[in-house]
C-alpha cells in the first residue's frame, strides 16, 4: 500500500535535498534516505543514554557473541567521557589474522559501512546534530568525532545477496567524480550558496576526504602497523 503523502510530510521535512545533492553529487535513493533516518532515530536513543550503545543494521552478523561484548563494553567503558565511535567492522588493513587478539585503534578518518558500531552518548549528539536535516548518508557524517576500528572484526556484513543500493562500479565513478571536484575546489564553486563560508565547506567535504587520503598513505599504515605490533607486544 501506497503511503499518503500527509503521512510522509514529517520525515520529508527531516531531509535537505540540495545539501544531499552537494555531499553526493547525486540524489539518494529512498532506500538509503531511510536508512540515514533510521540511524539518526537510533543515534536520538544513544544520546539520551548515560552508557552509550551498540547500532547494528539488519543484515548485520555476530559469531562470537562473547569476542562482540566484551570489545563493546571495553570501549564504551574507556571511552565514555569522550565523542567515540567504534567500527566493529574490520577495515581490511592488517591485523585480520584470527590469532590476534581483539582490540581497537585510533583512525584519522572513518572507515566505510555502517554495518555495526558502538558509540558513546557524546558521539551521538555530534551526528545527529550534524545530519539533522538529514544531508549525509548514514555512515558516516563528516563530523569530529574520535574514530576507532576493531583489530578483526567482530560483526560481519551479510553478502549472501545483493543489498546494494546503488551498484557497485556507477558508485565508484560517482565518488571518484565528485571527489575530483572537491579536491580541485570546483565543487566549491558550483555549491557555495549553500554554505555559510569557505571554512564550513572545507569542514564538510574538504576535509573527510583529506583524512581518508592521510589513512590509506604512509602515515596510516604506519599508524596501523603500530597498532598491530602494540597488539601482539600485549600477547
Amino acid at each position: 500500500m501506497t503511503p499518503e503523502l500527509d503521512d510522509l510530510k514529517p520525515y520529508i521535512q527531516q531531509i535537505d535535498f540540495p545539501m544531499i545533492h552537494a555531499a553526493h553529487g547525486r540524489i539518494l535513493s529512498p532506500a538509503e534516505i531511510g536508512c540515514t533516518l533510521s540511524h539518526n532515530l537510533a543515534r536520538l536513543n544513544v544520546s539520551c543514554s548515560q552508557e552509550g550503545a551498540v547500532i547494528l543494521e539488519d543484515d548485520a552478523i555476530i559469531e562470537d557473541t562473547d569476542a562482540f561484548r566484551n570489545i563493546c563494553l571495553s570501549f564504551l567503558e574507556s571511552k565514555k567521557n569522550s565523542p567515540a565511535l567504534l567500527n566493529l567492522h574490520f577495515d581490511g588493513l592488517l591485523s585480520s589474522a584470527a590469532e590476534i587478539e581483539i582490540g581497537f585503534r585510533r583512525r584519522i578518518s572513518p572507515t566505510s559501512l555502517a554495518v555495526g558500531y558502538a558509540l558513546t552518548p557524546k558521539a551521538a549528539k555530534k551526528m545527529l546534530q550534524l545530519n539533522s536535516p538529514v544531508c549525509h548518508m548514514g555512515d558516516w557524517p563528516p563530523c569530529n568525532l574520535h574514530f576507532y576500528t576493531v583489530t578483526r572484526p567482530v560483526v560481519e556484513h551479510d553478502y549472501s545477496e545483493e543489498r546494494s543500493f546503488l551498484g557497485e562500479r556507477e558508485r565508484r565513478v560517482n565518488n571518484s567524480r565528485l571527489g575530483y571536484s572537491v579536491l580541485t575546489f570546483s565543487h566549491y564553486v558550483k555549491n557555495r550558496k549553500l554554505f555559510v563560508s569557505w571554512q564550513s565547506w572545507f569542514k564538510f567535504m574538504y576535509l573527510p576526504r583529506l583524512r581518508n587520503i592521510l589513512d590509506k598513505s604512509w602515515f596510516g599504515f604506519l599508524s596501523r602497523f603500530y597498532g598491530w605490533v602494540h597488539s601482539l607486544v600485549r600477547q
